[in-house]
């Protein structure tokens, strides 16, 4: 919502995460549409067919929700998501991709399309260390390191962490 408000332009906020999406509940979309309507009818998506499956949150922002539905929770094809990704391109100068927090096929197959990545990670070792597998594998994928950002997220309430001894992680 602040991209938004600070961009004064299109801002499309998208749940690629069809393991746990959770923005449907927290932007409380009533849309019937998801990622997954998106995906399955690429092959006839313009812009006035996105305008129906996306829900306009405020001015700036429009939120395309994961799938509900546990039968829909199959991975998409090959390629499919870097088209979607390039439409997206197409109509939005700023675009947020949830894809989750495991290794998907479909992230990896949209890196080619995206401008810079950020990795959200927290401070537990197990979540640095996957955090590090992913950021190895992206770059293993040929994404440049200057277009790929770490991000920590709820840092400890006693004391500043130890930057150091986490960029060395």
């Amino acid at each position: 919502v602040e991209v938004a408000r600070n961009e004064k332009r299109p801002v499309l906020l998208a749940d690629f995460d069809i393991e746990s999406g959770v923005l449907k509940f927290i932007f409380r979309t009533r849309s019937a549409y998801s990622v997954r309507d998106a995906l399955e009818n690429l092959h006839r998506i313009d812009a006035s067919y996105w305008k129906a499956l996306v829900s306009n949150h405020s001015a700036n922002l429009d939120v395309l929700p994961a799938p509900d539905e546990l039968a829909l929770r199959v991975p998409p094809g090959q390629h499919v998501v870097a088209h979607l990704m390039r439409f997206v391109r197409s109509l939005y100068p700023v675009a947020i991709i949830d894809f989750g927090r495991f290794y998907n096929a479909a992230a990896f197959d949209a890196l080619p399309e995206l401008e810079t990545l950020f990795i959200l990670t927290t401070l537990e070792l197990d979540t640095l260390d996957a955090a590090r597998e992913w950021a190895q594998a992206v770059r293993d994928k040929g994404l440049a390191p200057r277009n790929l950002r770490i991000l920590l997220n709820r840092l400890p309430a006693k004391g500043a962490p130890d930057v150091k001894a986490t960029e060395q992680y």
